[in-house]
């Protein structure tokens, strides 16, 4: 079963792991419906692969794009046209693409938190309660 590999987080990243259900035409990565451009619209009446359950196009039949590769196009298309119209997680990927690139900040991953547990035996790290993982 693929999984969803969206990187959630600002400061400390971590794949979102929910269930992929279409591949994105533009990275070629698995995607659940809620990073999907479009959510369940950008899939609709589409069939999914037989074996896998995956909904796969053609850029040229119904481009299916996920979240991330959709703020990068439209950032692109507003230095071009120089309009801004984001909805909430367009302007999140936006922004942290664009803080990422203007900075020389690179996000922590969950490989850290092992390399840390590596180090102290003692880490732990709940991801809901404001820990390690939660950014």
């Amino acid at each position: 079963m693929k999984r969803c590999k969206t990187q959630l987080g600002y400061f400390v990243l971590k794949e979102c792991g929910a269930v992929a259900v279409a591949q994105c035409n533009s990275c070629k990565g698995y995607f659940c419906i809620k990073h999907l451009h479009g959510e369940l619209e950008a899939i609709k009446g589409l069939e999914p692969d037989k074996e896998t359950g995956i909904v796969k196009t053609k850029p040229e039949e119904r481009e299916i794009l996920c979240v991330e590769c959709f703020a990068k196009r439209q950032k692109a298309k507003e230095v071009a046209t120089s309009t801004t119209n984001y909805d909430d997680w367009l302007w999140y990927f936006v922004m942290r693409d664009s803080f990422y690139s203007q900075s020389h900040f690179r996000p922590f991953s969950h490989q850290d938190s092992s390399r840390m547990k590596e180090k102290n035996e003692e880490f732990t790290d709940e991801t809901s309660d404001g820990g390690f993982l939660d950014s």
